[in-house]
C-alpha cells in the first residue's frame, strides 16, 4: 500500500512537472504577450505606438533571442502586475526588484538601464547649495510622489517629516516646483530630466544631489506561470550582448540627449 501511494505521489509530481514544462514551451513557442505603464523616457506613447529607452531594449534583446513578441500594450503599473500573477502576460517592464513579488514574477540579474533618485532644486535659488543628506531638507517644503518607494532612509524621514508635500505624479511635482509651491523635488533623474526638457524648463531646476544608496536599476518582470529561469538567463545574456554593442549606446544617446 505504501508502495502504491509512494508510486502516485511520483507520478502526480512528474504530471506537473510536465504541465509546467509544457506551459513554458507553449509561452515560448507563440507571440510572448508584453506589457508595460506610462513613464518616460523609459516607456510611453508617441504617434500611438509604444516606445521610449526600455522598450527599445526590451524588444532589441527579444530578437537577438529569436523570440517573437506582440507589441507592447499599456495598462497602468498595478493592473499590469495583478495581469502578470494570473499569468496573462509573459513580461512587464519596466520595474525596481521587489522581493514581494517573487511569488509570481522571476527577475533578471542585467538592468536595463540605471537611474537614481536625486533632489532637485530651483535655478539660482539652489545653485549654490549643496545636498549632503536628508538633513539638508529640513529648511524647505519638499515634494515626492505619492506611492513611491525611493530608499529606505529617505522613506523614514519622509513618514515623520511635515514639511514633504505628495503629488500624483512627476510632471506635477516639476510644476509645483517651478511655482514656487514646494522648495525641492525628489525623484528620478532621467525621468525628471526628460520631463524638464520635454516641456521647456530644462533650465529652470538644478541637481543639487542624489539620495544617500539611491541608485537603482530598472528590469523587466517575467511571469513565473508562462516562463521558466531558462528564459530570464537567456535574456540576461542577450541583454549584456547588447549592452556591449554600439546600439545600446545609440539607443541611450537617443532617450538621453
Amino acid at each position: 500500500m505504501l508502495g502504491t501511494a509512494f508510486s502516485l505521489l511520483r507520478l502526480v509530481a512528474l504530471v506537473a512537472l510536465l504541465a509546467a514544462v509544457g506551459r513554458h514551451a507553449a509561452a515560448r513557442d507563440a507571440q510572448l504577450l508584453v506589457g508595460t505603464d506610462q513613464w518616460p523616457p523609459y516607456e510611453f506613447v508617441q504617434d500611438d505606438a509604444v516606445t521610449g529607452l526600455c522598450t527599445r531594449i526590451v524588444f532589441a534583446v527579444l530578437e537577438r533571442m529569436g523570440e517573437r513578441a506582440a507589441p507592447p500594450r499599456v495598462y497602468p503599473w498595478q493592473r499590469g502586475l495583478e495581469m502578470l500573477a494570473r499569468g496573462e502576460l509573459d513580461i512587464l517592464y519596466s520595474g525596481i526588484f521587489d522581493a514581494q513579488r517573487l511569488a509570481f514574477a522571476r527577475y533578471g540579474a542585467e538592468p536595463l538601464v540605471e537611474s537614481r533618485w536625486v533632489v532637485l532644486g530651483r535655478a539660482g535659488e539652489g545653485s549654490g547649495r549643496s545636498f549632503a543628506g536628508l538633513e539638508a531638507l529640513d529648511e524647505g517644503r519638499v515634494g515626492m510622489v505619492i506611492g513611491y518607494s525611493y530608499t529606505p532612509e529617505a522613506d523614514a524621514w519622509a513618514g515623520s517629516s511635515p514639511l514633504v508635500h505628495r503629488v500624483a505624479s512627476n510632471e506635477r511635482l516639476l510644476a509645483m516646483l517651478a511655482q514656487g509651491r514646494v522648495d525641492y523635488a525628489v525623484g528620478d533623474a532621467l525621468n525628471l530630466r526628460y520631463l524638464a526638457r520635454t516641456r521647456g524648463l530644462g533650465r529652470a531646476f538644478v541637481e543639487l544631489g542624489a539620495l544617500p544608496g539611491g541608485t537603482f536599476g530598472l528590469l523587466p518582470l517575467f511571469s513565473r506561470a508562462r516562463l521558466g529561469q531558462d528564459f530570464v538567463d537567456r535574456f540576461d545574456a542577450a541583454l549584456r550582448e547588447f549592452k556591449a554593442s554600439a546600439e545600446y549606446g545609440a539607443v541611450l544617446a537617443r532617450f538621453l540627449r
